[in-house]
């Protein structure tokens, strides 16, 4: 491992989670994420440049607006730091190689859509056909992954999931099951179906707490988008040593 470019790595992907929480912002408001200046959500007051540097500018400002003193939610640092965490944990997995590219891509996108789906119960088709077109580049330039496994994993766990939802009336929204066909464009039908079950076990356990917790209710709401998110970024760094430790057991 080189750290000068663990480093950089980090601190690129920390910059870019700037970035994603201009996303997480304004394209469930259908806003331009390219044009604009950033504003205080609360007074609306034009933020200046050297108040926008990531994770600094919140810690010098005591995590409060400059101009109306407002509280800055804690969203803005957490995404920073996660997806600089998220970056660096895949550049100490697949080294400085055309993988790490892709996968730091596809973790930046499901930070985006899992903070748009907790908080807009929707996860965009725009993101879903962002992250398709760059499974496709990444079939193209990649080599890990067939094109078979690629193109199984658009269907085997979409379609029965698309068929249960139909089936049951709910259950499953159409953003959960179209981010299932684009990951599993991008990860193969092993990966993607191992991400769902860990999504799923995930989703069930903290479900329970919330409700045992009285944080939520039985009938109330809860997004599935994140915990998928969270299960394909798991099977990222080790699904296959996953799956090999579960074949053994048997």
């Amino acid at each position: 491992m080189n750290i000068v470019y663990a480093v950089l790595v980090a601190v690129y992907g920390v910059v870019i989670g700037s970035f994603l929480n201009v996303c997480i912002f304004r394209i469930p408001r259908n806003e331009s994420i390219v044009f604009g200046r950033s504003s205080c959500t609360q007074c609306g007051e034009h933020i200046k440049g050297y108040d926008l540097i990531p994770l600094l500018s919140y810690i010098l400002l005591g995590g409060r607006c400059r101009s109306c003193k407002g509280k800055i939610s804690m969203q803005y640092p957490f995404v920073e730091f996660t997806n600089g965490a998220a970056w660096l944990c895949i550049y100490l997995k697949f080294g400085m190689t055309i993988n790490t590219l892709f996968y730091c891509i596809l973790a930046s996108l499901l930070i985006v859509i899992s903070y748009i789906d907790l908080q807009h119960r929707m996860i965009p088709d725009s993101l879903v056909l962002i992250t398709f077109s760059i499974a496709v580049i990444f079939a193209i330039f990649g080599r890990d992954i067939s094109i078979l496994d690629r193109f199984i994993g658009i269907f085997v766990a979409s379609v029965p999931l698309l068929v249960l939802a139909l089936a049951t009336n709910g259950g499953f929204g159409g953003g959960d099951i179209k981010l299932l066909a684009a990951v599993g464009a991008f990860v193969g039908w092993k990966l993607v179906l191992l991400g769902l079950f860990i999504g799923i076990v995930f989703g069930a356990v903290v479900s329970l707490i919330l409700v045992i917790t009285g944080i939520k209710g039985r009938k109330d709401f809860i997004p599935f988008g994140p915990f998928l998110s969270v299960g394909f970024y798991i099977v990222i760094l080790g699904g296959y040593p996953l799956i090999n430790w579960y074949l053994s057991l048997l």
